[in-house]
């Protein structure tokens, strides 16, 4: 299957309307999922997972580990991911997922993971390193953790998320700039509200050391950059932001309204 800014490419030539045109984008982020890869007759047999993430920008060395496989490979973009997938963000490299509702941004030497992804659920483990996460919208029976060595952070509302975790998973620090989340380890539960740098140490007792959170560094505002991006897409005046990829279509292609 041709790659999904190929498609839109080879589409665009022929999109003469404005509805036509989202309709087929709809066609193409439908086929997204499917994975070109050899599956013995049983897991054929398996319905193909509800949702995915894409990764949709890398920078530098990022590895990739499929569910259920001991072999990691480089990464490269368009691939979808899902339930048991793995990322690895070498020194000096980033990437960036995309889930529709929401953007997660992986920094230097960074270990990630999905738990859980389906319909309502996004959980994410963080082994180790930073993960910056913009939600842009969460419905109340939805559910998007990011768990830690040392907790489980929930997100409750729409907003920015900034999430690290140590080396030695001793410490988790969430920053929120919008939004509001609760932390939980070992039966304790710490809220973290807009504006609050809140950092959790202990593994047997949890511990919080809450502050008001500070200014962004050279990873936040790359993250910023790229939302940019996303929020000044002239695809996004056509395309709902829910479709993966569609800030993607305005390096590849066209919209030409049909005056009739």
């Amino acid at each position: 299957m041709m790659p999904f800014t190929a498609m839109f490419v080879f589409l665009n030539n022929n999109i003469r309307s404005r509805s036509g045109a989202a309709s087929l984008l709809m066609l193409a982020a439908a086929l997204l999922p499917l994975r070109a890869v050899a599956q013995s007759d049983q897991d054929q047999q398996q319905d193909p997972p509800s949702r995915v993430a894409r990764l949709g920008y890398l920078q530098g060395s990022v590895s990739f580990q499929p569910a259920g496989e001991s072999e990691w490979v480089q990464a490269v973009p368009n691939r979808p991911m899902t339930t048991g997938d793995k990322l690895w963000a070498d020194n000096n490299s980033r990437a960036e997922l995309q889930l529709g509702s929401a953007v997660i941004r992986l920094s230097a030497n960074t270990g990630f993971s999905f738990l859980n992804l389906d319909d309502r659920t996004a959980q994410l483990q963080l082994t180790s390193g930073i993960v910056n996460i913009n939600v842009r919208h969460l419905d109340h029976d939805d559910v998007f953790e990011v768990d830690t060595p040392n907790q489980a952070f929930s997100i409750f509302r729409s907003g920015s998320y900034r999430i690290e975790a140590s080396e030695d998973g001793s410490y988790t620090v969430v920053s929120v700039r919008q939004g509001e989340g609760e932390s939980t380890g070992n039966g304790q539960n710490f809220t973290v509200h807009a504006g609050q740098r809140a950092t959790f140490s202990g593994t047997d007792t949890l511990r919080a050391d809450v502050v008001q959170i500070g200014g962004p560094d050279a990873f936040d505002n790359w993250a910023d950059g790229r939302d940019h991006r996303y929020e000044s897409s002239r695809s996004a005046q056509y395309v709902s932001h829910d479709v993966v990829g569609y800030d993607d279509l305005d390096d590849y292609g066209d919209w030409r309204d049909n005056r009739e």
